[in-house]
């Protein structure tokens, strides 16, 4: 790398026009460079000292003194600057008096431009080579001053492993002297072999890799073992090439200890925080990352898997009432106004209940412009005694601020009240000194219809007890209202004067809701009856009677009718109506699609409807009706339920729930109805097909049967009679006859129904039927190990037909294959034989077709008229060997 700077060279020669020609050519070679000759080498010293000089440049051969002379005056005073020695008289014996001396470079004159041009090459690399060497000297002694302050053992070693700069701590380590030269040594003169092998690894591995290598290691000491962390590092050159290792050992042994207490004193910490049942979070608060253990986490009745490691994972968590002022308390402890975090708040729970917790945390990391950056605390479960207090305040405030009101009177006639709690104004309504002046007694406020029954309690419970509760009583207020009261007396004796301090409690929205649920039970007991009645109806006419019914007797609505849809449902017409109803609207409407009302609108879109003000509403039916307000309740869609009155407003939330509940049960019971109806139906049309079927296999069976069996008789005795070639001929019209008869009468009475279904393994049935088949030289092959679910007797006739059919079409030496489809649910019977006429494969189901002049023709209307009755569909199609293939779908089949 070339010099850009400016280069002073002092060029010392006693001939003036040889040093007047280097001034003249140098500066050409390299325009940086600024030359000064001098003829004396007196003048030399004088001009450095007053001068910044690079590089001097002399001769060898000068009267006043020889350029070694000179070199080793100017090394006294400047030791570094370069020195090259430019003479005439070049000799072995110069060159080596010259390196001896520590020139900087040795050239010799010669004739030519070119001698300049090698000797600014010179100039130019020995005051590189200088600058280089100072620069590197520097940082070496910044390096050693920085090496010495350090407590660590510090040491550089070239590539081959030997020793280049170590610093007094490393010294110290090995007890090695502080004069000792280190330059040159290694390893091997440090340590023990095991050891060196270990290290000379970690330098290669360093060497070819650049990465640092760190070691752990225990060292004996005088002083005991100590714990030593070395690490290596890569040292690299100008060129990026690594020329050396830098190593740093330091002594750890303290940390280590610290480490091993830390460590020690976290499982105590943790194993405490087990013990106390204390859940720990830890929150980074630059990113909201929390960190929960598993206390936590069970504290709320999760696990640690439940729970998101984010600070919203606990801020959803917490009470919205109570989070305001948790947010408070967080942003002042970050403010710095509070030592600790320290709240009390509700948490809600995996079961959805809530949790009383202590949150108490500490930020202890902030950054440098104190922006708090992690806090840790822990939640302490006070649900117990959260609740305790709660209760004990409850109960403090029970003679204060709540419904109960206490007493002190004297026992006297009337009972005097000679104490009263302030709150009986807002209780009761009177003011404290209307009790204690005596204007009021206490027992003119007891109900006068009660009034004797709890005094003469009093009085008998006197003589037994000195505390006794009361049954429930009624006493009167200022306004005149009446409110339940309970009450406990204590018998108190104060210097001879008898009296009774006590409490009432206002039970009143207590009895209310008793009554309430008294009638409630009554409505429940009610509507049970009901349900069975309901249950009990045979036609939806008779339901919506008993639903009326219901309405009047139970729930007290007066008006009210239910609507049941037609079979098309485009129309609903009224079926029973409240007699109160009837009164109220002369003409009871039908509702359909054709005229608008909400009625029709709640039904088609089933969704219930609460109208307080009928007036508003420009869908309603009649304008003019009385109806004022109504409740419509659609019955899934068989109808609707109207509640209506002549008052608006008159239903609440609640009269909606019940009835709803009332009208699931309605539709229910419908809905019960109408798949009876079409069962009734059903049923009908099957006894209808069963007689129908009978009808004919008796027509077959006699009718046909016997004229068969006269035909028989006759020709047997015509045989015997005489030898006719005709006779042969009847008997096989009559063998044909009988065989028809036979399929006739199958056909007949199976009919299109089935029997109790059951699985069945599709294999080993396949086999029964081949064997019941007259298949003569024919092969059966099975490909599948399905079960379908079938009427086992039914599906035998089936598979025997389609067996049957492939052997007669087929002939002697036909193979049928039963096996599995893959495209759908179902099974397929095939063969090879010749296969399905073109144009035919519609017909061949039909009763009586057949292209076997020998066959009935009924056998595969047979296997249809199976298929059908178990919902299952049956094609034909070619099979891969061209014959015919029976495919039985819809079936319900599983692998074997």
């Amino acid at each position: 790398m070339s010099l850009t700077r400016s280069v002073k060279i002092l060029h010392v020669d006693d001939e003036p026009t040889f040093g007047d020609l280097v001034q003249t050519v140098l500066p050409r070679e390299r325009d940086n460079f600024d030359v000064v000759t001098k003829t004396n080498p007196r003048d030399v010293l004088p001009y450095l000292d007053a001068n910044d000089v690079d590089c001097v440049v002399s001769d060898y051969d000068m009267p006043q003194s020889n350029g070694l002379e000179l070199l080793e005056t100017v090394r006294e005073e400047y030791p570094n600057l370069p020195f090259i020695l430019f003479t005439g008289k070049g000799t072995e014996k110069v060159a080596s008096k010259a390196i001896s001396a520590g020139v900087t470079d040795y050239l010799q004159k010669e004739r030519g431009q070119d001698q300049f041009k090698l000797l600014a090459n010179r100039i130019e690399n020995a005051v590189e080579s200088n600058e280089h060497q100072q620069k590197v000297a520097e940082m070496n002694r910044r390096f050693e001053a920085v090496l010495e302050t350090m407590s660590a053992a510090v040491f550089l070693k070239n590539a081959n492993g030997r020793y280049l700069l170590v610093n007094d701590a490393f010294r110290d380590l090995f007890g090695m002297d502080s004069e000792k030269d280190i330059t040159g040594i290694t390893d091997e003169d440090l340590f023990p072999q095991e050891r060196i092998e270990k290290y000379q690894g970690d330098d290669m591995q360093i060497l070819q890799t650049g990465e640092m290598v760190e070691t752990v290691e225990q060292v004996p000491t005088d002083t005991g073992i100590q714990t030593h962390l070395t690490r290596k590092s890569p040292v690299y050159d100008e060129h990026g090439e690594i020329n050396a290792i830098c190593g740093v050992t330091t002594d750890i042994t303290e940390q280590k200890k610290r480490e091993e207490t830390i460590r020690t004193l976290k499982e105590r910490f943790e194993l405490a925080v087990e013990g106390a049942n204390l859940g720990v979070w830890d929150w980074d608060m630059t990113t909201d990352a929390v960190e929960f253990n598993e206390q936590w986490a069970t504290m709320l009745g999760y696990s640690i898997d439940d729970i998101e490691p984010t600070l919203d994972a606990w801020e959803q968590r917490v009470h919205p009432d109570d989070l305001p002022t948790v947010e408070d308390a967080l942003e002042a402890h970050k403010n710095g106004e509070t030592r600790y975090y320290d709240t009390e708040h509700r948490m809600r729970t995996a079961s959805g209940e809530w949790k009383w917790i202590r949150d108490i945390g500490q930020i202890f990391e902030r950054g440098e412009d104190g922006t708090p950056q992690r806090a840790v605390g822990i939640h302490i479960d006070i649900d117990d005694r959260k609740r305790a207090e709660q209760a004990l305040k409850e109960e403090r405030d029970l003679f204060t601020r709540g419904p109960v009101v206490v007493f002190r009177w004297k026992e006297r006639e009337q009972w005097p009240v000679n104490y009263v709690s302030s709150n009986v104004t807002d209780v009761l309504g009177y003011q404290p000194e209307a009790f204690l002046s005596g204007e009021i007694r206490f027992a003119d406020i007891i109900h006068e219809d009660d009034r004797t029954r709890v005094l003469t309690t009093w009085q008998q419970q006197e003589e037994t007890t000195d505390s006794f509760f009361h049954d429930p009583y009624r006493i009167r207020t200022k306004g005149g209202d009446l409110r339940w009261v309970l009450s406990q007396t204590i018998e108190l004796h104060n210097d001879g004067v008898s009296e009774r301090i006590g409490y009432i409690i206002d039970i009143t929205e207590q009895r209310k809701t008793e009554q309430q649920l008294d009638k409630y039970a009554t409505t429940f007991s009610q509507l049970q009856n009901t349900t069975r009645e309901l249950l009990r109806a045979t036609e939806p006419d008779e339901a919506a009677r008993v639903v009326i019914d219901s309405l009047e007797t139970v729930f007290e609505f007066d008006v009210a009718g239910v609507w049941l849809s037609n079979e098309s449902r485009t129309r609903l017409e009224p079926v029973a109506i409240t007699n109160r109803g009837k009164r109220l609207v002369d003409e009871t409407p039908t509702y359909s699609a054709e005229t608008e009302s909400l009625s029709w609108d709640a039904y088609v879109n089933q969704r219930t409807r609460k109208i307080d003000d009928m007036s508003v509403h420009e869908k309603r039916h009649n304008p003019q009706s009385p109806i004022q307000s109504e409740l419509i309740f659609p019955l899934g869609e068989y109808g609707i339920l109207n509640i209506g009155s002549e008052t608006t407003s008159a239903f609440t939330t609640q009269d909606i729930e019940r009835i709803e509940v009332w009208a699931d049960t309605v539709t229910s019971a419908l809905a019960r109805l109408d798949q009876i109806q079409q069962l009734r139906e059903r049923e009908a049309e099957l006894q209808r097909e069963r007689d129908r079927l009978d009808e004919f296999a008796s027509f077959v069976s006699h009718d046909l049967r016997n004229p068969l069996n006269i035909a028989y008789l006759r020709l047997e005795l015509a045989t015997k009679e005489c030898d006719s070639p005709h006779l042969t001929d009847v008997q096989q019209a009559l063998d044909r006859m009988d065989e028809l008869t036979d399929d006739l009468l199958a056909l007949a009475q199976q009919g299109n129904t089935i029997g109790e279904t059951e699985p069945v393994h599709l294999e080993q049935f396949a086999s029964q039927c081949w064997s019941n088949t007259e298949a003569g030289d024919a092969r059966l092959e099975i490909q599948t190990d399905a079960t379908v679910d079938a009427d086992r007797s039914r599906l035998a006739s089936m598979i025997e037909n389609l067996f049957s059919n492939a052997v007669d079409h087929g002939g002697d030496d036909v193979t049928v294959t039963v096996g599995t489809l893959t495209h759908e649910r179902g099974f397929y019977v095939a063969d090879d034989g010749d296969g399905i006429p073109e144009g035919e494969d519609t017909r061949i189901f039909e009763s009586g077709y057949s292209t076997d002049n020998e066959s009935t023709g009924f056998g595969l209307a047979i296997v249809k008229q199976i298929a059908d009755a178990h919902g299952w569909d049956i094609c034909v199609t070619e099979s891969e060997t061209g014959g015919a293939r029976f495919e039985i779908t819809g079936v319900d089949c599983s692998p074997g």
